[in-house]
């Protein structure tokens, strides 16, 4: 059985992009590009479409080669899952040598990347993504999306007090 690197998954916002943690940068473009190529006439329109990444953790470089393939697929690419600074509706409210102290809920399209530990004091909502070098510790319902160990660190984990469903 042959598993692909990525999976694109369209809902009514616009497109999730999963990607194998082991797919390498060459097989994500590869495969982009022959995916749009069979179904590019599906994400075609004027209204621009909203992506988020799942899966790998990526560089924004990285992010910005993948939009780039989409973009010049003739998809209109407008928002994905990285906050602008004017959105920004979080803030740090501890920080110490251990990890970092996160208050108040991540809401849809919302994404928190930190390279410490973190505990969020408040609910990940759907839509809404943490990605963490370190581990992960919701006090709220995880509906949205968690990874930990980004850089590898096997050890380390994701823990929501209330029933949670994606997380690695």
């Amino acid at each position: 059985m042959i598993i692909s690197p990525i999976v694109l998954k369209g809902n009514e916002k616009g497109i999730r992009l999963i990607i194998a943690h082991d797919a390498t940068d060459s097989q994500i473009k590869d495969e982009l590009e022959k995916k749009l190529h069979m179904t590019k006439q599906c994400y075609q329109t004027k209204r621009p479409i909203h992506i988020t990444f799942e899966g790998k953790c990526l560089t924004n470089d990285e992010k910005q080669s993948i939009i780039n393939i989409l973009q010049n697929a003739g998809l209109n690419i407008k928002i994905y899952n990285t906050l602008q600074p004017k959105e920004n509706k979080y803030e740090i409210k501890h920080s110490d040598t251990d990890g970092l102290f996160y208050v108040g809920n991540l809401r849809n399209g919302q994404v928190l990347e930190t390279k410490e530990s973190i505990v969020i004091v408040g609910n990940v909502e759907q839509g809404a993504a943490v990605y963490s070098d370190g581990n992960i510790i919701i006090t709220g319902e995880l509906k949205g999306y968690a990874q930990a160990g980004c850089k590898g660190r096997k050890e380390a984990f994701v823990y929501s007090y209330l029933s949670g469903r994606k997380h690695s």
